[in-house]
Parts: C-alpha cells; structure tokens; sequence
C-alpha cells in the first residue's frame, strides 16, 4: 500500500491493484507503437559486408558477425586446423561477449553441433542464437545473430499479470491457460533506421500454421507490436 499526502491534509491509500489499473487504462486505446512496414524498412536498409584473410570468410550484416567459414584458401569446402579449437575459443575471438550478454548452451542437433541461445542479464535475447557446425572435431563453419546489448534494464516495471491484461483489452480473444506462450524477452525495435533493444512481454499463440502475436513494453506497457500471420510469423 502507498501512501499519498494531499496538499488538505487527507490522507489517501493507493492500492498497486489501482495503479496498475491505471496503466491499463491509459494503454487501452492506443494502436502498436510499430507495424511491419516500420520493421521492412530497417531490414531493407542492412550493409552486408563480406572480408576474409586467407583463413576465414566473415559475412557480416550491420557491422555484425553472421557466418564465419574457415578454409584453406582457394578450397572452400576443408576447414585450416588453424580454425578455433573449442567454442569457447571461436567466442572470445570473434563475437563482443561480456558478463552481462552471453550466449549459453542449449543443445546439441543430429550431428553433435552445438547451438545456443543470447542471455542479457538472464533474460533471453529473441533473435539472438549461435550454431557451430565441425566436421571430424575441426571447427568448419560458424552461424547466427549475436545482439550488442549496453545499458539495458532488465528488471520489468510490470509484470507478467499487468502485461496480460493490456493483451486481453486489445485482442479480445486471448487463449487462455496458455503460460507458455506469454513470456519476457528482449527484442529490437526500429528507432531511426536502426535497431534498439528493449525489454518486452510477448503473447504468442500458434494453431497448425495460423498465429498471433503481441509485443507489450515491459517497462511501459505501451503495445508495441502485433499481427495475426500464417507460417513462422514475427516481425522479421
């Protein structure tokens, strides 16, 4: 219970339950912040860039690393025994990890590669994820979207309740008992022609090959984003 002193002297409870009601109000007639064209014209606008030495062949989108291939130069196809020995060595070389944003196992494919999932403080990155694919326990090729992540604040000023209600007011027809599909992330958002990240609740149901999505800032509350699609569906 906060306690607020007016200028007569009342003294006047607020509830968090009515403070959170505010903000559901104050939200519930507002259209997503972003659409997809807004996410279109970001994406159409990337620098790809593509170097090499001799070693490795380093494709990257943005300034950022998203496949690297070693090879013996003029052979593509076989991998220099001077390529990174483990993964730890290929992260510390080549991709800007630190305390805060790290890249943690998740699991191994049908050949044994590893893949893993971006964590900034914890919570997990939604586009960020790293593949890296050997060939006889030599390092051949390296896969993914690694997100620099600075400043960011990741402790919610909603929470996972709050965010639900906001969804339900605009959609309607949320599913319901669905927890698994509501979750906290960070995704990046267009902001003047690049990409910003920013702590968000999403609401993500998927029937066979039709689904909804709903991005809620979780800091705000602001509704950031949503669209009904068929297929894979996301933004981008």
């Amino acid at each position: 219970m906060t306690v607020l002193l007016l200028a007569t002297g009342m003294v006047v409870g607020c509830s968090n339950e009515d403070s959170d009601e505010d903000l559901i109000s104050s939200v519930a007639y507002l259209e997503p912040e972003f659409t997809y064209k807004d996410f279109d014209a970001v994406t159409q606008a990337q620098d790809i860039e593509e170097t090499t030495n001799g070693t490795w062949l380093i494709t990257k989108v943005n300034g950022l690393i998203h496949l690297i291939i070693f090879y013996t130069e003029g052979t593509d196809s076989i991998p220099l025994p001077a390529s990174p020995k483990t993964t730890e060595d290929f992260f510390k070389e080549f991709l800007p990890l630190t305390a805060d944003n790290q890249m943690v196992f998740v699991e191994n494919d049908y050949r044994g590669d590893p893949h893993y999932k971006q964590y900034y403080k914890g919570v997990p990155v939604e586009q960020g994820w790293w593949h890296i694919s050997f060939l006889d326990g030599i390092m051949q090729s390296s896969y993914g979207k690694f997100i620099p992540i600075e400043e960011l604040d990741a402790n919610p000023s909603i929470n996972m309740a709050t965010a639900k209600k906001i969804v339900e007011n605009y959609i309607k027809d949320i599913v319901d008992g669905e927890d698994k599909n509501f979750y906290l992330t960070i995704m990046s958002f267009p902001e003047y022609g690049k990409w910003k990240p920013r702590l968000v609740y999403v609401y993500k149901h998927q029937k066979w090959e039709e689904g909804e999505l709903v991005y809620v800032d979780a800091q705000t509350g602001r509704l950031l984003y949503h669209s009904k699609y068929i297929g894979g569906g996301g933004p981008y």
